[in-house]
C-alpha cells in the first residue's frame, strides 16, 4: 500500500464541478444574452416593421375609405349617367315617333298628290286629243271653205257667161225688132195682098218683145245672183280669215298645252322621285327608331317594343306587297335589300332572348348589336343604291 497515494479533497472536487458548471452557465448566459439581444433587435425590427405596417395599414384604410368614397360618386355619377341616357333615349325615340309620323304623313300626302296630279294629266291628254280634234275639224272646215269658195267663183263665173248670152238674146231680138219692122212697112207697101205678111210680122215682134221682157228678166235675175255670190263671196273670204286666225290661235294653244302637259308630266315624274325619296328616309328612319327601341330594351332589361319579323314591318310590308314590289322590283340593287334587312330584325330578336336571361350577357349583347349595326349600315347603302338607280332611269 503507497502511503504517499495522494488523496481527493471532497471540497476541491465540488469546487471544481462548481467552477464548470458556472462556466456552462455562464456560457448558457452568454448565449441567453446573445439569443436576447437577436431577439430584442428581432422585436426592434418587427416592431418597427409593425409601426410601417400600421402606417401602410392607415394609409390603405385611407385610400380604402377614399376608393369607397369615389366608388360611391362613380356609381351615383354611372346612376345618374344611366338615367340620363335612359331619359335621353326616351326623348329621342319621342322625337323620332313624331318625325316618323310627320314622314309618313308627308309620305301620304305626297301619295295622294300623285293622284291629283296623274288625274291631271288625264285630264290634259284628254284636252290635247279635244284640241288636235277641233284642229283636224278647223282643217276640214278650211278644205270646205276653199271648196265652197271655187263654187261661188264657178256661179260667178256662169252667171257672167248668163249675162253674156242675155246680152246676146237682146241683140237677136233688137234685130228681130227691126226685121219685124222692116217686115211691117213692105206689108203696109203691098197693100191688102201685104195684110198676112203684116200679121206675121206683129206676132214676130210680139214674140220679140216677150223675148226682150225675159231676158230682162233674167238679166235682173242674174244680176242679183251676181251680186249674191258676190256677197257671198265676201262673206266667204271673211269667214275663211276667221278660221285661219282660229285656226293658227288653236295650233298655239295646242302648243301651249303640249308644252304644258309635258311640265305636268316633268312635275309628275320630280314628284314621284320626291315621294320615292320620301319613303326612302322613313324607311331610314324606321331603321333609327327600331335600333333606339332595341337599345331601350336593353336599358330596360325587357322588350320596349312588339317585335315582328322583317316581312311585317313598314319596309318589308313595301318591299315584299306595296309600292315597292310594284315599282322597283326590276331595279339591280333591289334583290340586295332583303338579306341585310332580315339580319336586322334576327339581331333585335336574338338580343330580346338574352335581356330574358340573368344576369345578362353583355359581350353577346354587344356581338348582337353589332350584328344589327353593320346590316343596318348595309340596308341603308341599299336604299340608297336603288334611289340612284332609279334616278339614272329618270335621266335617261
Amino acid at each position: 500500500m503507497n502511503i504517499f497515494k495522494k488523496t481527493t479533497n471532497p471540497l476541491e472536487e465540488t469546487c471544481k464541478a462548481q467552477e464548470k458548471q458556472l462556466q456552462k452557465q455562464e456560457k448558457r448566459i452568454a448565449e441567453l444574452e446573445a439569443l436576447l439581444r437577436e431577439e430584442r433587435e428581432e422585436k426592434s425590427k418587427l416592431y418597427n416593421q409593425l409601426q410601417i405596417s400600421e402606417t401602410k395599414l392607415k394609409k390603405s384604410q385611407e385610400e380604402a375609405r377614399q376608393l369607397r368614397t369615389q366608388m360611391q360618386e362613380y356609381r351615383k355619377n354611372y346612376e345618374d349617367l344611366h338615367t340620363l341616357f335612359g331619359y335621353e333615349n326616351q326623348n329621342l325615340k319621342f322625337a323620332l315617333l313624331d318625325l316618323q309620323t310627320n314622314m309618313a304623313n308627308a309620305t301620304g300626302r305626297a301619295k295622294e298628290s300623285l293622284k291629283t296630279s296623274k288625274a291631271v294629266e288625264d285630264n290634259f291628254d284628254k284636252a290635247f286629243s279635244e284640241i288636235n280634234m277641233i284642229v283636224d275639224k278647223l282643217d276640214d272646215l278650211i278644205k270646205r271653205s276653199n271648196t265652197i269658195a271655187g263654187v261661188i267663183k264657178t256661179l260667178s263665173q256662169k252667171a257672167r257667161e248668163i249675162e253674156k248670152s242675155v246680152e246676146l238674146i237682146n241683140e237677136v231680138v233688137m234685130q228681130i225688132k227691126i226685121l219685124s219692122l222692116n217686115a211691117s212697112v213692105e206689108a203696109a207697101s203691098a197693100g191688102e195682098a201685104g195684110k198676112g205678111f203684116a200679121v206675121v210680122a206683129t206676132e214676130v215682134k210680139n214674140l220679140a218683145n216677150k223675148t226682150s221682157a225675159v231676158a230682162t228678166e233674167i238679166n235682173k235675175i242674174v244680176k242679183s245672183i251676181q251680186q249674191s255670190t258676190e256677197n257671198t263671196g265676201q262673206e266667204f273670204q271673211q269667214i275663211d280669215k276667221n278660221i285661219q286666225v282660229i285656226h293658227e290661235n288653236t295650233n298655239n294653244f295646242s302648243k301651249e298645252i303640249h308644252a304644258l302637259d309635258n311640265l305636268t308630266k316633268h312635275s309628275l315624274s320630280e314628284l314621284n322621285i320626291l315621294g320615292d325619296s320620301v319613303f326612302m328616309s322613313l324607311a331610314k328612319l324606321d331603321h333609327v327608331l327600331w335600333k333606339v327601341n332595341t337599345y331601350i330594351s336593353v336599358y330596360e332589361a325587357k322588350p320596349a317594343f312588339k317585335f315582328v319579323d322583317h316581312h311585317n314591318c313598314r319596309l318589308g310590308k313595301w318591299y315584299f306587297e306595296g309600292d315597292g314590289e310594284k315599282y322597283f322590283s326590276h331595279t339591280k340593287s333591289y334583290a340586295k335589300l332583303d338579306r341585310p334587312h332580315s339580319g336586322v330584325h334576327n339581331g333585335t330578336h336574338k338580343i330580346f332572348e338574352l335581356i330574358e336571361q340573368k344576369p345578362i350577357n353583355l359581350a353577346a349583347v354587344k356581338k348582337a348589336f353589332e350584328t344589327i349595326e353593320e346590316n343596318s349600315k348595309e340596308v341603308f347603302a341599299v336604299l340608297s343604291e336603288i334611289m340612284e338607280e332609279v334616278l339614272a332611269e329618270e335621266r335617261s
